[in-house]
């Protein structure tokens, strides 16, 4: 990028000599003033300023190893036995047609197989969880750092994403490494759909394709990603223009409906459940699923407090924090102008939270995961709206809950409550 200098050369005339000449002769006159144009390079891009933001990512990173870096002494639990049994028996690995529990998860299966061959240590499965969570909340990062250019408030959004207790259960709990990977693919996926849609370049819709076939294989969480496609193409098309893209999201669909075929062909008895229970349901229940994203008041987290009168400030103080979020939103009027990204991240949070609500229920503990990636930017959207002692408030209150969440986790990890 460059500035332009622009130097103009004027020839100073007398009016006597300007008056009595025709008027093709002023307007070569005029038209013979020279203009020259130079370019002058701006510096580059300081040390200082490229600092930053390498800073920020390299702090999101070691904060998150520190809080889950204990559990990595932890054995095996539970399922973990049952998948590495699957793998290294003799019909290892069945990729066509394996299921564990009615689950059709074969990207997991091969992560699984490999890690198992290459060293049967339980150290490289956590080590593997904690950096898929650790690359997730880089992506949140990045995310916020480009959409609000603060490097503080990205830090913030990310380790309110990855240092949460309630989906922490997902990265202490090995077999739950397939919700790491979908939300890592699934997050790649839109935003890489988003940047088609700016830029009409076909190498980010068969990237965005990849990644949504890799989030499918990895856990059924994948089966929403075309709706978030879907909301995504409605905001960033014009109208005019959605009966002659809309093939665009034909092959995201088309996948979708075959694999929900083999699934309801697997579970035939999920299909009866989801009709006579979880629709009528459906509202009350999505907002409870909201509520657990926004507000994570689970067992696992209430019980890792040793304490009583911990309990009684940590419950309130989680309330307060909400409800003081909603006091600002309208008295501050937040979302009277919404951009298009912050659209996208409004209706990415209810889809996700409806989909999920539906194929499993109310979203507790490791299922809510995928819900805290939004839920994260929305609190990062918010502060940047806020200006003064409101902002410094709802930047505090949050800080606050990182460091009660950090603590809490550790409780959950010296307890082996996941």
């Amino acid at each position: 990028m460059s500035d332009i200098a622009i130097n103009v050369a004027c020839e100073h005339r007398p009016k006597s000599q300007a008056e009595g000449k025709s008027a093709k002769s002023t307007e070569q006159s005029a038209g013979s003033l020279p203009v020259s144009l130079s370019s002058v390079p701006l510096p580059s891009l300081s040390a200082q300023s490229r600092f930053w933001p390498g800073a920020g990512a390299s702090t999101v990173f070691i904060l998150v190893l520190l809080t889950f870096v204990p559990v990595i002494s932890q054995d095996f639990v539970r399922d973990d036995l049952d998948w590495l049994a699957m793998v290294r028996g003799p019909a290892s690995p069945r990729l066509l047609g394996l299921f564990y529990g009615n689950a059709y998860r074969p990207f997991v299966i091969v992560y699984f197989y490999v890690l198992s061959h290459l060293s049967p240590s339980v150290f490289w499965f956590h080590l593997g969880s904690i950096g898929l969570h650790a690359a997730n909340a880089l992506l949140v990062y990045f995310v916020a750092l480009k959409w609000r250019r603060s490097v503080p408030l990205a830090v913030l959004g990310a380790l309110l994403f990855s240092i949460r207790a309630a989906p922490s259960q997902a990265v202490l709990w090995i077999c739950s490494v397939g919700s790491l990977f979908c939300l890592l693919f699934g997050a790649l996926c839109v935003l890489s759909f988003r940047q088609f849609l700016s830029r009409n370049s076909n190498r980010y819709f068969w990237f965005a394709l990849g990644c949504y076939l890799l989030a499918l294989l990895s856990r059924e969480d994948g089966l929403f990603i075309p709706f978030l496609l879907a909301g995504c193409f409605l905001i960033y098309v014009s109208p005019q223009d959605w009966l002659k893209r809309l093939y665009l999201l034909l092959p995201f669909f088309l996948v979708d409906f075959a694999f929900l075929g083999h699934r309801f062909l697997a579970r035939t008895g999920a299909v009866a459940e989801t009709a006579t229970t979880r629709f009528p349901r459906l509202l009350p229940d999505t907002l409870r699923s909201l509520g657990n994203a926004f507000l994570p008041l689970d067992k696992h987290t209430l019980s890792s407090f040793s304490t009583a009168w911990m309990t009684r400030l940590y419950v309130p103080f989680l309330l307060l924090l909400v409800a003081t979020m909603l006091v600002f939103s309208i008295r501050r009027r937040v979302w009277r102008h919404v951009s298009r990204n912050e659209l996208l991240l409004l209706s990415s949070t209810v889809i996700l939270a409806a989909g999920l609500t539906l194929y499993l229920g109310p979203l507790e503990y490791r299922y809510a995961y995928p819900m805290f990636l939004p839920v994260s930017l929305i609190f990062v959207v918010v502060a940047a709206k806020l200006k003064g002692a409101w902002k410094m408030a709802w930047i505090a209150g949050h800080i606050t809950v990182v460091a009660l969440n950090f603590v809490v986790i550790q409780s959950i990890i010296a307890k082996r409550l996941y």
